[in-house]
């Protein structure tokens, strides 16, 4: 007799560019369970306009269960566009300004306001490139990422990229 074979829910999770791709991805490592199927790509930026449009394309055309997409703050979301994702069901978060801020904000520094300076401030305090998941394993440790999954970081990228990826946001 075949056993069946059990479908697990999958999702699709958009990063803006690589970065937020490889961020994306060393979180998946802490995150999930198993309970979800998560592929993670990037958009290739463009803007938020076209990062959400291909989030939208891919999960329909893929026939993922669930989409969520992480892009910058940094340009403003276009209201059509958002309020086309929310109707579909697209979980949007925001980093601010940028994934270089938000790094800089994890690991206690001070985020500038434009994105091109925290681009240069994360590569002063060592960071490393963005596009190298070594970067991630090497200043964004359990430690770091539990500190900020708190009741009180609610508001945290980390802490709603964990729900997505738990499929708590889902239930």
């Amino acid at each position: 007799m075949k056993r069946k074979k059990i479908l697990k829910k999958t999702l699709i999770f958009v990063g803006e560019g690589v970065a937020e791709r490889v961020f994306l991805l060393h979180l998946r490592s802490f995150f999930s369970d198993g309970s979800l199927a998560i592929t993670v790509k990037s958009a290739g930026g463009k803007g938020p306009e076209h990062i959400i449009d291909d989030a939208i394309r891919t999960w329909q055309c893929e026939g993922y269960d669930y989409c969520a997409v992480l892009l910058d703050t940094d340009i403003a979301w276009p209201n059509k566009i958002v309020k086309e994702a929310i109707k579909r069901g697209v979980l949007l978060i925001g980093s601010s300004p940028c994934i270089e801020g938000y790094l800089l904000k994890l690991l206690g520094h001070p985020v500038p306001v434009e994105s091109r300076v925290c681009k240069s401030k994360l590569d002063e305090i060592g960071f490393g490139p963005t596009t190298d998941k070594k970067s991630f394993e090497r200043h964004l440790s359990q430690d770091i990422i539990s500190k900020h999954l708190k009741e009180d970081c609610q508001d945290e990228v980390i802490y709603k990229v964990n729900l997505v990826m738990t499929g708590g946001v889902f239930k």
